[in-house]
């Protein structure tokens, strides 16, 4: 399965093209849109400054690519539920050494939640 953000970009820079898909999303409202990015882009931040390894934090980065993507391209309940529950197995393997990471990719799946998505 290939990965969703390559393996030597930086994951910021990945997270914030992400964002970008997102405000882009016409299907979602605009504040929809803007609460969503400044999630990803936040996240970004975090993992840059983390300190955990790369192998963790692309991990989360790369559930957080697909679930953005997933949610992007209008997928089915079906797939956006998987690409969530994906996200939701990455948080919980780096919760313990990255818990700030962990709480805003979880903020990332409320407000998700939040907006009925």
């Amino acid at each position: 399965m290939p990965a969703d953000l390559p393996a030597d970009e930086d994951l910021e820079a990945g997270l914030q093209s992400m964002a970008e898909l997102l405000r882009e999303a016409d299907h979602l409202t605009p504040e929809a849109q803007k609460a969503l990015a400044e999630i990803v882009e936040e996240l970004g931040k975090a993992l840059h400054s983390a300190s955990i390894s790369s192998e963790e934090a692309k991990s989360l980065a790369d559930s957080t690519a697909h679930l953005v993507r997933t949610l992007h391209q209008k997928q089915d309940q079906g797939l956006l539920t998987a690409a969530r529950d994906r996200m939701k197995q990455a948080i919980t393997h780096i919760e313990y050494e990255a818990p700030f990471a962990a709480q805003i990719a979880g903020r990332l799946l409320d407000t998700l939640a939040s907006f009925g998505i």
